[in-house]
């Protein structure tokens, strides 16, 4: 193997290795977000279930918006907007695991 060889494997070696450790934190990232969301998934389902329940216990029209929907409570708005971000969050960290996968791919078949 000539040393030009030699170096240019190195090199890509060395970038493998930190996209192997980078996919690995990216990995753990992800899972933590994915329990964020679940935890705020049921949150949310909880104080959406509470805000009907108590819109149907008083039968109130202060409870219901003009197509006789429940409306929600700002906690439980605030919940779901918190999903919302939480959901992007580990999609856009998804994504960026996709990139990190075909830099290795590409740099594998060098």
């Amino acid at each position: 193997m000539t040393p030009g060889l030699f170096a240019n494997k190195n090199a890509i070696q060395a970038q493998l290795n930190s996209l192997s450790a980078r996919a690995h934190q990216l990995s753990r990232r992800r899972d933590i977000e994915a329990q964020n969301v679940a935890r705020l998934k049921i949150k949310a389902m909880d104080l959406q279930q509470s805000d009907v329940t108590a819109a149907k216990l008083f039968s109130n029209d202060l409870f219901f918006d003009e197509h006789g929907e429940p409306i929600f409570q700002a906690e439980t708005l605030e919940a779901m907007e918190q999903l919302k971000a939480a959901e992007k969050v580990l999609e856009e960290t998804e994504k960026e695991m996709e990139e990190v996968e075909v830099e290795c791919k590409a740099l594998m078949r060098q």
